[in-house]
């Protein structure tokens, strides 16, 4: 073969090409609208949070209020918090779209008590090691349906499910000994 010929068969290839491309554009803008929803979307958010969470320590064994403690401001644990977000949508037909998300929030800290810390007949000391942390985990699933859908907007309901794991630590250590108060729920 000679090289006129390979140019002239790259030359009608790609003419072929171009003209495929240039009939496939009309007939993809003469549908009456661009769909509402994509497909699929798959996300990474973060969210921006300032946090305050506050615990009572009570006992029902003995009469009287324990101490209420502030995580933020007396065991110096992170108020403010970049949270993460993953999150899929699947738009199963034009008006129904199904979606899972997970989210989590971390915090832990360490500090000295600068007081004396009473939990029903256990005391903290002054100037005992205390580690916090503070962990919530959460997913969710949800559907929703879209009775209304227009061209540029669309109006629905949904309903879902979630799932959140939350445990809260607390350990201490005093200058002789070590005693740890741990929580968790589902």
């Amino acid at each position: 073969m000679s090289m006129k010929s390979d140019q002239r068969r790259v030359v009608v290839g790609s003419l072929f090409v171009a003209l495929v491309f240039a009939v496939a554009a009309p007939v993809e803008a003469q549908r009456e609208f661009e769909p509402l929803f994509d497909k699929f979307n798959f996300k990474l958010e973060g969210s921006w949070v300032a946090l305050k969470t506050e615990i009572s320590l009570d006992s029902s064994l003995l009469e009287g209020d324990g101490t209420t403690l502030s995580f933020e401001d007396d065991l110096d644990l992170g108020s403010n918090k970049t949270i993460p977000t993953l999150a899929f949508e699947w738009q199963i037909a034009r008006k129904h779209k199904l979606g899972v998300r997970w989210q989590d929030i971390s915090r832990d800290s360490s500090s000295q008590a600068l007081t004396e810390i009473e939990w029903g007949d256990e005391i903290i000391p002054i100037d005992a090691d205390i580690a916090l942390g503070f962990d919530i985990a959460q997913a969710f699933i949800d559907y929703t349906y879209y009775p209304w859908v227009k061209d540029r907007w669309a109006a629905g309901f949904g309903l879902g499910l979630r799932w959140m794991d939350l445990q809260a630590t607390l350990s201490y250590r005093g200058e002789s000994e070590e005693d740890n108060v741990e929580g968790s729920t589902d």
